[in-house]
């Protein structure tokens, strides 16, 4: 259904403006699967982020995003050198449904940062 976004030599995906990552596979890119720029805004549902040499997602500064909260596949986040999900602290902004999100794995760990769940449950 997605795209496969692999074997960059930086980020997979690296945007600064408006997104929506819609199941995708992002793997085995050099830098981070995914890095925002500041003023950025994302929608990320469903897919594969893993195997990547940073962070899966990575926040910086200014930037925001919505993880999980739209449509009802999975997203997986797993197996990153660094955090699953790095979220500059103060300064950046997710909201996260982690009835959706699962993280597995991540050399960082699963979330570093602040990030506000909104779970949903499905049933």
């Amino acid at each position: 259904m997605g795209n496969t976004i692999e074997n960059n030599s930086f980020h997979g995906i690296f945007n600064g403006s408006t997104l929506l990552a819609l199941e995708n596979t992002i793997r085995r890119n050099q830098g981070n699967g995914m890095r925002l720029t500041s003023g950025s805004t994302t929608t990320i549902s469903g897919g594969l982020i893993t195997l990547n040499g940073y962070a899966g997602i990575f926040l910086p500064v200014g930037a925001s995003a919505s993880i999980g909260l739209d449509g009802e596949a999975e997203l997986v986040v797993s197996h990153n050198v660094a955090a699953g999900l790095r979220v500059e602290t103060d300064v950046a902004s997710a909201h996260l449904n982690s009835g959706r999100v699962r993280f597995e794995a991540n050399g960082g760990g699963a979330i570093v940062g602040r990030v506000t769940d909104v779970f949903v449950d499905s049933d």
